[in-house]
């Protein structure tokens, strides 16, 4: 005797295994290296990093960047988040990978 099984559910499965995005490779780089920031949100590699870095994130995600500011790495010389490349100065910003290009940051002694 077969067992049927349901079709939607294996269509389903076909689907979902096809529609999956690709990850959107994303690179966080800043004017001085080594600059620590950290990744929080689902899908976006959550954690503490330092510049530069490249991370996979999923489409649509919602990705929270977070300079440490101000932040030292060499004696005497303190770095000051002052923005991103497109002018926006929020630091937390959210960042949805997918359509646009990401900004970069600006950190300056």
């Amino acid at each position: 005797m077969m067992k049927a099984i349901p079709a939607l559910r294996l269509v389903g499965c076909l689907l979902v295994a096809r529609c999956l995005p690709a990850a959107v490779s994303v690179t966080i780089q800043s004017n001085a290296p080594n600059q620590v920031f950290t990744i929080s949100g689902i899908n976006c590699g959550a954690g503490g990093y330092t510049t530069p870095q490249t991370l996979n994130w999923t489409p649509g995600a919602s990705c929270t960047v977070s300079f440490l500011s101000p932040h030292s790495n060499q004696l005497g010389i303190q770095y000051i988040f002052t923005g991103w490349q497109d002018g926006a100065t929020a630091n937390p910003r959210v960042i949805t990978p997918g359509g646009r290009a990401i900004p970069r940051d600006s950190l300056r002694p």
